[in-house]
């Protein structure tokens, strides 16, 4: 109760710093890490270092001050019994030590706080946490509980070593007052750059002793290294992965063994938290990097349905072939399809094969990946499309089904390093003996589809003198605009055709023209080319002559209708 009543006037009072992210409510140790990740990212897109300090507080819990406890929450004008309450709590702590059943004497702890109570790790954050307000403004730090990260970020090194270093020294001063030591051997220092030219490492010293510069770093369970890459973190977690798999190996035999939701919460438990674990850090990682991970459940999937046999099976389409290919037990077979075929198609003749060469083999339990979504959607739901496929494929499972066939379907990510569907990817790419089916209708309409457009994209591309060429070279869709003043002055603009420019065919006017150069008024004449308004263009748009094409495009500059506005043209168009 009075832990609870405590944290919230802390926290109403902002009493303990918003970088200390250890038994609060609402923070956990990934504020920490994106924050880091964050920092790291924002100095690699600027090109500079960052260089980051990680310490170890030794017995930072023991050695707490407890007067220096006592004058932070007098600072904070807490006054009254609840001081006293604390005070109590704090003096005369005894404790024994026992080996066996032998007791030891009773001895005082004079620093400290009491080990095993929630109001403890309250009054130890309120206290570690005041050491980050001694920092420079030019080093960031952050707190878990006693885990102290500092980073500091800039093009100079030595400047950056000049700052850390000053940081360093305002902490040792800390410690030094409030009875803690950091360790400078278990202290670690990581150059976070991606620089590739020479540039040294930064020495930064605690008590006269360097701090070890190292190219990875533990921090709050997840390893960063000095590229970002994560590659390190990604393989340790993989191989501590590999170690709890074991676990369900024992447990899930084909003749004994847990049940499959046991299964499935040991897995939960031991596997999949850990890799739930940072992975909004991590998760920044290339697709390379991560395909580690995506085997491991794979692999845990397999040991689930070990009972069945894996069929992998797989579609390609590439701007001279269409092939599929499909593997059992390693034994692969593959076709090349019609020209035509959609990677739909492809992907369902592959199925389609698999189940037609499950019908002729003696075992009836069977598992199929695939790694296309939109197949698999296609078979779950037959009513919602009209593939003639996904039918063939129903009634040919209705009738395994009859036959006592159980077959699983099951959806797999491509190219992540599964050896089954790497198989089936190259048959398929490299499929030459032909298979010899009716074209779907929707491929046959979309193939014609394709040629009329490049008819017409081909006709397209021989209006050069139009003006609307330069403006839409590519005949696709362009998206409008969200208000719809702004979507019709655009598109105004970009046919040509405005009220100031084109009232004289209603009327009957002559044409307007400059008397001065004989030059007719047209919207590209106003946009880039008349000199009236160049220093606008130069103010908005960072040139005297910019592309038509740039200013009323597919994605219209930001400042078009500002510089209309600003010319006195935007009600006129």
């Amino acid at each position: 109760m009075v832990n609870a009543r405590l944290l919230y006037e802390l926290e109403k009072r902002h009493c303990i710093s918003p970088f200390q992210g250890g038994f609060r409510r609402g923070r956990s140790p990934i504020d920490n890490l994106v924050l880091l990740e964050s920092q790291i990212r924002n100095a690699f897109v600027q090109r500079n270092h960052l260089v980051s300090l990680f310490f170890d507080i030794e017995k930072a819990y023991d050695r707490t001050w407890r007067y220096g406890i006592l004058r932070a929450l007098f600072d904070f004008d807490f006054k009254g019994n609840l001081p006293i309450f604390i005070q109590n709590f704090l003096t005369t702590r005894i404790f024994r030590v026992r080996i066996g059943s032998t007791f030891s004497h009773p001895f005082i702890q004079h620093e400290g706080v009491p080990q095993g109570s929630v109001l403890s790790v309250t009054l130890f954050i309120l206290h570690l946490s005041q050491m980050l307000h001694v920092l420079p403004s030019s080093v960031s730090g952050t707190l878990y509980v006693d885990d102290l990260q500092i980073s500091c970020q800039g093009s100079n090194m030595n400047l950056i070593e000049r700052q850390l270093q000053r940081a360093v020294n305002k902490l040792l001063a800390w410690c030094v007052q409030n009875g803690h030591t950091i360790s400078p051997e278990k202290s670690r220092c990581v150059h976070f750059c991606r620089k590739r030219s020479l540039h040294p490492d930064p020495v930064i010293q605690i008590r006269y002793t360097n701090i070890p510069v190292v190219e990875e770093v533990r921090f709050l369970g997840v390893t960063f290294d000095r590229k970002l890459t994560f590659l390190p973190h990604v393989l340790n977690l993989r191989k501590r992965c590999e170690k709890s798999l074991y676990i369900l190996k024992v447990l899930s035999t084909t003749t004994w063994g847990a049940d499959r939701p046991s299964l499935l919460r040991i897995y939960q438990s031991v596997i999949l938290s850990r890799i739930d674990y940072g992975c909004e850090v991590y998760g920044s990682a290339r697709s390379s990097v991560l395909r580690h991970l995506d085997t491991e459940i794979f692999l845990h999937h397999r040991h689930q349905y070990s009972t069945y046999i894996p069929i992998f099976t797989d579609g390609s389409k590439t701007t001279n072939r269409v092939g599929c290919g499909v593997v059992i037990a390693y034994v692969t077979s593959s076709f090349q399809l019609n020209d035509l075929c959609s990677v739909l198609t492809a992907e369902l003749t592959a199925i389609f094969l698999a189940l037609e060469r499950i019908s002729d083999l003696l075992d009836h339990k069977y598992c199929i990946y695939s790694d296309s979504k939109c197949a698999l959607e296609a078979l779950s739901h037959p009513q919602n499309g009209t593939h003639p496929l996904a039918l063939d494929i129903l009634c040919l499972l209705q009738t395994l089904q009859a036959r006592d066939f159980q077959i699983l379907f099951c959806w797999l990510p491509g190219h992540v390093g599964i050896k089954g569907n790497e198989l089936a990817d190259t048959a398929a790419k490299t499929a030459t003996t032909s298979w010899q089916q009716p074209l779907p209708y929707a491929d046959v309409k979309k193939f014609v589809s394709h040629h009329i457009h490049n008819l017409w994209q081909g006709s397209w591309d021989l209006q050069i003198s139009n003006k609307l060429h330069s403006i839409k070279p590519r005949i696709t869709l362009w998206p409008a605009l969200p208000v719809r003043e702004l979507d019709v002055r655009i598109t105004r603009l970009r046919i040509g055709h405005t009220r100031f420019t084109h009232k004289h065919l209603l009327f009957g006017e002559r044409v307007p023209r400059y008397n001065a150069r004989h030059v007719d008024f047209t919207v590209i004449h106003i946009l880039t080319e008349c000199p009236l308004f160049n220093h606008h263009r130069l103010h908005f748009f960072n040139t005297s002559s910019p592309n038509i094409c740039d200013l009323v495009g597919e994605h219209p500059h930001s400042n078009t209708f500002i510089f209309l506005k600003m010319i006195a043209f935007y009600h006129f168009i």
